[in-house]
């Protein structure tokens, strides 16, 4: 049944795909940000982040990165400590 249905569904142009995907993207980027402005979602992301660092947790199992991607993992990682005191200062102010 399922296979029948999707045989009488049109296929998209190129044209579309590139614009859903266009569309897929934004809503994404969207959805980290308001995610983001949840003080709860913030304080989270804080103590994760600063327990991979303290190497509490596996950074491969915690950070979304490619497994073969050892620069980017070295990027991530050199970066950490400005991320969490940047997350650290929003913290303190939205707490005022």
């Amino acid at each position: 049944m399922y296979l029948t249905q999707m045989g009488e569904i049109p296929l998209l142009s190129r044209q579309e795909e590139v614009r859903l995907a266009r569309q897929i993207e934004m809503t994404r980027a969207r959805f980290r940000r308001k995610v983001l402005e949840c003080d709860y979602v913030m304080q989270t992301a804080f103590k994760v982040l600063r327990r991979v660092q303290e190497g509490e947790l596996p950074f491969d199992r915690t950070v979304q990165v490619s497994v073969t991607d050892q620069l980017e993992k070295a990027q991530i990682l050199g970066r950490l400590p400005c991320n969490l005191r940047t997350l650290e200062a929003l913290l303190k102010r939205n707490r005022h």
